[in-house]
């Protein structure tokens, strides 16, 4: 069963949803780090977070890149899928 955790920071919509693989997501501990690291690029991101998949789907104005970089910044290298 997924562990799934939705954080919406803004009801606004947002572009299409981009999903990431992040493989060192591996408890709900991590998620507050990985929706911080995004909230630095697009404060009003929608993230949802599979922390058994390891995947996190983004709603943002912000580019793949710009979240990857983010990520990376912040120790949770990701890619997208």
């Amino acid at each position: 069963m997924a562990n799934l955790i939705s954080i919406g920071m803004n009801p606004k919509t947002k572009e299409n949803p981009m999903q990431f693989l992040v493989p060192d997501m591996i408890c709900g501990s991590c998620v507050p780090h990985v929706t911080d690291a995004i909230a630095k690029v697009d404060p009003g991101a929608e993230i949802e977070a599979d922390t058994v998949a390891r995947t996190i789907t983004v709603s943002t104005s912000a580019s793949q890149q710009e979240i990857e970089e983010a990520l990376a910044d912040d120790g949770y290298p990701a890619t997208a899928i």
